[in-house]
Order: C-alpha cells, then structure tokens, then sequence
C-alpha cells in the first residue's frame, strides 16, 4: 500500500507537471516575445464579456481554505525549470529541480524524493525541512502547511487582490490568476541571473475545480522572461499542490481505490 501510495504522488505530479509547462508555454506564446507587456497589462486588460469573476472574493477564498482543509494529506512538487526561445520558433526546455513530496499530516510523516534523472540525489530521500524550509509537524491542516510553506519560498498571498489571466481562461478553461505584487521569490530568481534585458516578472496561482464542484488551489508559479545576449529565455519555479486522504477516499478527482 505504501508504494502504491508513493506512485499516486509521482503519477499527480507528473500530469499537473504536463499541465504547467502547457500553461507557460501558453502565457509566454500569448505575449509577444520580442515586445512583452508588463504584469499590469496582463491582470488589468480584461474585456467586459468574460463569463467569470475576474477575482477571488474573501468568501470564495474561505470556501477554498475549507475544502482543501477536509484532507488529511497534501503533495507537494517543487520544480525549477528554463526555456529558451529558438529563432524558428521552436524552444528548448530543461528542468533543474525536480522534487516530490507526499505529507501524511495525521501522523506528521512525509515521503520526499528527488526525482531529478540528472541529479546526484536522483530517487534519494530527501529531508523536507530542507527542500521547503517549514517544519510539518507544526502544521495539522492542509491550507496551514501550503501558506506556510509558500511563505517560506517568498510567494506572497494575496489571493483575493490577483486577477484572472482572461486569454489563458478563455481558450482553456484555466483558472490562472496573476498576482498584483511581486513575491519574493522573484527578486530571489533575479539575483541568480545574468541579463541584459528583463521582459516580464510575475507570479500566479491556478484554481482547480474538483468533481464535486469544490475548488483548491493546485499550483503556484513565480516566472521570468529575460534576454541574455540577444536570446530570450525564461525561468520557472512552480510549486504543485495536491491534496487527498490517506485511503483514497475524497480525492478531488473522484475516489482512488488502493
């Protein structure tokens, strides 16, 4: 049961991962490479036909924090990652950290591995504390240990004051939405980058509805698009949430039977 437990975390990572890189290939091919808006034009510029509140209200926000708090287990992914945008068009992708966390907050246990093939911690445990800078056993509910934890990585939560990304809403259905202020994180990323010309530097958060109708906050991302000697390139750090039961039972997605 452990290992198949295990599995369920590396499988919800891996899909919500796909689901990421497929948002920030969208949010980046949706601005203009070569002449980005800044963050105020991509929360601000919503047009008046847009089917869904453009932010979250305190009271759906709450309704969030409630739903998420019904769980009894939280999974984590951290990863880093880059793109670089290739003249034709085309670009090339790697990611730098890789790392999957399974808490059991009941018994205040995790399961944290290093999935990066390249690394030299690759399918080692790792030390949770280390990887996310919070201790868990402070921590008894879900949305406690995910605002704690995203405080901890410089991600500021402001929830209600972020806007929905509309362009990303209407061709996907994505519920993405970008933060007014800067976390930060972002300042931290920029510390660790040589560049000549920064494009655009913002964070987001993405809403997920569950089957039952309920919504949760699946991830979190801090991004920067930058040109170093003429190329442009961008950086990610994405924080996947996922929360479910120990037993499978009030999975978000529907029952999950071990």
């Amino acid at each position: 049961m452990k290992e198949k437990k295990k599995l369920l975390a590396i499988i919800i990572g891996i899909i919500t991962f796909v689901i990421i890189i497929l948002i920030c290939m969208f949010i980046g091919n949706d601005s203009n490479i070569s002449n980005m808006p800044d963050t105020n034009d991509k929360s601000e510029n919503l047009d008046d036909d847009l089917v869904i509140d453009k932010s979250i209200s305190k009271k759906e926000l709450q309704s969030i924090i409630d739903y998420m708090n019904t769980f009894d287990s939280v999974g984590f992914v951290k990863v880093n990652s880059s793109r670089i945008f290739n003249d034709d068009g085309t670009d090339d992708f790697s990611q730098q950290q890789y790392v999957v966390s399974e808490v059991n907050l009941v018994k205040g246990e995790d399961n944290t591995v290093d999935y990066l093939k390249d690394s030299d911690t690759y399918e080692k445990e790792l030390n949770f504390k280390e990887v996310f800078g919070v201790n868990l056993k402070d921590y008894y509910e879900p949305f406690s240990l995910v605002s704690a934890l995203t405080e901890s990585l410089g991600f500021n939560d402001e929830y209600t004051e972020a806007n929905i990304d509309k362009e990303l809403y209407r061709y996907t259905g994505q519920k993405t939405y970008i933060l007014k202020n800067d976390s930060e994180i972002l300042n931290q990323m920029l510390n660790d980058l040589e560049y000549d010309e920064l494009l655009d530097s913002y964070s987001y958060f993405t809403i997920t509805d569950s089957t039952s109708g309920n919504s949760y906050i699946n991830f979190i991302t801090a991004q920067i698009v930058y040109k170093k000697d003429g190329i442009t390139l961008e950086e990610n750090f994405t924080l996947v949430i996922e929360v479910y039961n120990q037993d499978g039972s009030n999975h978000p997605d529907g029952d999950i039977n071990f």
